[in-house]
């Protein structure tokens, strides 16, 4: 007739636990320029910690003429670190001079891109490995 529960006591969980609280605020422009002021200090001790002994860059422009085509022949022999290199630049006689330069400025970046940069190929992979 009557419903009875029947009630027991529980047992006590006690829990610790931390909780972090953090506080989002907008940065102000004082707050900006001194986290700029520390990182440019930061990163000036760490350029200047890096020794570049040894990295040194010499070179020098020879320039011919190729007899049966008319083209003019850039060679640059350059030295870095100690190993000599040697780029060939042909130009075709009809480009102004303004191309022959920027042609020579491209060919010699190719060039130090395809030997150079080689080198330090497996330093940057390890930069950059995921």
């Amino acid at each position: 007739m009557f419903n009875t529960y029947i009630r027991s006591p529980r047992d006590k969980v006690i829990t610790h636990g931390v909780k972090t609280v953090i506080e989002k605020r907008a940065p102000t422009d004082e707050s900006v320029r001194l986290l700029r002021e520390m990182e440019a200090s930061a990163r000036a001790e760490i350029e200047k910690a890096v020794t570049l002994e040894g990295n040194e860059f010499k070179a020098k422009l020879l320039k011919s003429m190729d007899g049966p085509s008319g083209e003019d022949v850039v060679t640059i022999l350059y030295e870095v670190a100690g190993d000599r290199k040697r780029c060939d630049i042909r130009l075709a006689w009809r480009l102004a001079p303004s191309e022959k330069i920027d042609a020579v400025k491209k060919g010699l970046s190719e060039h130090l891109a395809s030997t150079v940069l080689i080198g330090i190929g497996s330093g940057l992979m390890a930069l950059f490995k995921p």
